[in-house]
Formats: C-alpha cells, sequence, structure tokens
C-alpha cells in the first residue's frame, strides 16, 4: 500500500513538472513571436530629436530666475532649480589645464548690500567665455547648494556671459 502511494504521488509530481516546464515553453515562444511585433512598432514611431546645444540654452535662459542671495543661504532655494545672476567675478587661482573651474561672483542688492556666490562651470563648455578679476559677468545655470569649501551659495553654471 505504502509503495502504491509512493509511486502515485512520485507520478503526479512528475505530471506536475512536465505541465510546468511546457507552460515556460509556451511562454518563451509567444516572447519570441511578440519581438518582431515590437519592433516594426518602434519603426512606425517617428524618432524624437534631441534639442541642439543653442535651444537648450534658450530654454535655460527663458526658465531662469533670478538667484536671491539670502534665500540662497538660508536654504530656500531647492536645488535644480534654474537660474541666473550678473555681478563682479572674483577669480580663484586655477590650473590652465583644468577643464572646471571654480569663481566668486558679487551681486549687488540695493544699494549698499551684495550677496556672493561660488561658481562652477567646464570651461570646454561652448558658452563658456573666460573670465578674469574683476570682470562682470552673467552665468545662467541651476542651484547645487552649498559650495562644499567656502560654504557659499554655489551656482552649476552652463553659460558664462563676459559683460
Amino acid at each position: 500500500m505504502k509503495r502504491a502511494l509512493l509511486l502515485l504521488l512520485m507520478g503526479m509530481i512528475t505530471f506536475a513538472l512536465v505541465a510546468c516546464s511546457e507552460d515556460k515553453g509556451n511562454e518563451a515562444k509567444a516572447e519570441k513571436e511578440d519581438e518582431p511585433k515590437q519592433e516594426e512598432k518602434a519603426k512606425e514611431e517617428p524618432q524624437k530629436e534631441e534639442p541642439t546645444q543653442e535651444e537648450l540654452d534658450d530654454k535655460l535662459k527663458k526658465e531662469a530666475v533670478p538667484i536671491d542671495w539670502v534665500k540662497a543661504v538660508s536654504d530656500e532655494i531647492p536645488k535644480g532649480t534654474k537660474v541666473y545672476g550678473e555681478g563682479e567675478v572674483d577669480k580663484h587661482p586655477t590650473n590652465e589645464d583644468d577643464v572646471m573651474q571654480d569663481f566668486g561672483l558679487s551681486i549687488k542688492y540695493g544699494e549698499d548690500e551684495w550677496g556672493v556666490f561660488e561658481v562652477r562651470t567646464f570651461t570646454t563648455l561652448p558658452n563658456v567665455e573666460e573670465v578674469q578679476e574683476g570682470d562682470i559677468a552673467k552665468v545662467y545655470g541651476t542651484y547645487a547648494g552649498k559650495h562644499e569649501v567656502t560654504g557659499l551659495p554655489l551656482i552649476s553654471a552652463t553659460i558664462v556671459e563676459k559683460k
């Protein structure tokens, strides 16, 4: 009796395993049949063209808001906010071979109020002009929190225009 139950149980397990493996085979076969259909859909959909650098820069200039020093030092500006500011450059000594440059930007508010920002940019970007100590520059970019060394509000700039 025990042997009969054991054989019956083994038979049921074998049947279940065979049935499951056939289902997986059918699923894989169905997936392979769907692949050409997905490829055809991809061919039918028009490819979206990537925006040019000029279009991206124009969009940034339209969407950027003036950076507010008081809000920036109070952490009231969310990181990633598109901003711009214009002021006097305080150039930090850097290695000429560096592709990244940091400089200070003093922006005047009111008659006697000044806010100082750190600006970080890549010198290899097409719209980054070389600036020197004392130059007036306008920068566009995103607010990036506080500079890790100075603690000043940091603008990650993709456009630097010398005025």
